[in-house]
């Protein structure tokens, strides 16, 4: 069975993202586990929304969530490499916004640009992170599927983010 066969509808809910924007934005709020005795969001923490928010671009933008194809294609996109800046620290009560844009798409990988938003335009953190597509069979790099490919395009930023 494949993902695309999955009984799981949809989340049609425009709050998850807009289909038309090519990026996918969610707000986090930031919970009292997340911070550290300093108040301030522990920064591990920071790439886990980073990880939520692109499991939740497939549910918001694709067919069907991230678990489908994990648990049913047996795809995976384990993260093979990172570059983070921290921008400003991020205190508890507050909510971030968090986007996520494809910088790009190649054979076996695709490169993911989250932010991590304050308000008033704000960023607090940046991220750059490299997604390997991975069978979860054998743990070995494969070829991004075309459903998967059309489904990261989708979302390919037009043009660098400003950094």
């Amino acid at each position: 069975m494949t993902p695309a066969d999955s009984d799981q509808a949809r989340n049609p809910d425009p709050s998850h993202g807009d289909r038309g924007d090519r990026v996918f934005r969610r707000d986090h709020p930031v919970r009292f586990a997340d911070v550290d005795a300093a108040g301030i969001v522990y920064y591990p923490r920071l790439l886990d929304y980073c990880h939520q928010t692109f499991e939740e671009f497939f549910s918001a933008v694709g067919d069907q969530p991230y678990s489908d194809w994990v648990q049913r294609g047996r795809i995976g996109f384990p993260t093979v490499h990172l570059d983070v800046d921290f921008l400003q620290p991020v205190q508890y009560g507050r909510s971030l916004t968090m986007t996520a844009s494809v910088l790009r798409v190649g054979k076996r990988s695709v490169t993911f640009r989250f932010t991590g938003e304050l308000g008033g335009g704000e960023t607090a953190f940046r991220a750059d992170v490299i997604k390997a597509c991975a069978g979860m069979d054998t743990g070995l790099s494969q070829d991004i599927t075309a459903e998967l490919r059309a489904l990261f395009e989708s979302h390919l930023a037009t043009e660098e983010p400003p950094e």
